[in-house]
């Protein structure tokens, strides 16, 4: 309910207060680390989360079993938004390779950890490195197709991907490429998916912005902050910067 009512302080008091009443129950410091940093950017207490959990993960189920490869993964991402990127790359590549070998090389999820594997290399101006494990990401996504339980995920994390791909050719001046890799993007997420609606709307206009066209930067840009207003609420650094972008100059 807190969480649907957008009352960010009062859905995290809640996760926290869960996770506090079961220190060793996995599930619930993985649930309360995602909202940390997903929704209230608290990274270091994230953090905090993600290696409790991974403690009592690797106690209880041992090095190589799911909620351990999770925890690996979520801890490369707290680390990576906290600019620690050398300590984020060792988890990533741990997550990647866990994940490989619980669910096999062809599965989204591995796809997934290949691509936040090319966002850390990507914030390190790795962009070799980066562009192999998007390709990676890529080659995995054509082989599975549409295959899936999951569709819905698979169709958000192939979205995720291509935006981050898109940042590499917007990072070597290859705006159109860029572009279209978004437009993809677009097509490819489900409409209700409205944080990554946000992330593939605020990037289009980024890409308008590099090529010259103020004016359909504006409007992707006020389409993400419409969207952003309902999935993150009004006090959102991503709002915030969306305001900021369609403010009059």
């Amino acid at each position: 309910i807190h969480l649907s009512r957008l009352e960010h302080d009062s859905a995290w008091y809640y996760l926290w207060r869960r996770a506090e009443l079961d220190t060793t129950y996995v599930q619930w410091q993985l649930d309360a680390g995602l909202f940390c940093d997903k929704m209230a950017r608290r990274y270091e207490e994230a953090l905090a989360l993600y290696r409790r959990a991974l403690r009592y993960a690797v106690a209880s189920e041992g090095p190589n079993a799911f909620h351990t490869a999770q925890a690996h993964n979520n801890i490369a991402y707290a680390l990576t938004r906290l600019g620690r990127y050398e300590e984020a790359l060792g988890e990533q590549k741990i997550a990647v390779d866990l994940y490989t070998r619980l669910l096999g090389r062809n599965h989204f999820r591995t796809a997934a950890r290949y691509s936040n594997l090319g966002v850390i290399y990507y914030y390190m101006h790795r962009l070799d490195s980066a562009q192999q494990a998007f390709d990676e990401a890529e080659a995995i996504y054509t082989a599975i197709g549409t295959e899936t339980d999951d569709p819905r995920s698979l169709a958000c994390r192939h979205a995720e991907l291509l935006n981050n791909q898109a940042a590499i050719d917007a990072a070597q001046g290859r705006y159109d490429t860029a572009a279209q890799r978004l437009l993809k993007a677009q097509k490819v997420v489900p409409a209700d998916a409205g944080q990554e609606q946000v992330m593939i709307l605020t990037s289009l206009g980024d890409v308008a912005e590099l090529r010259g066209e103020r004016e359909d930067a504006q409007r992707f840009w006020r389409q993400a902050l419409d969207i952003a207003l309902t999935v993150y609420g009004d006090n959102h650094p991503i709002t915030a910067r969306l305001r900021k972008e369609v403010a009059p100059k």
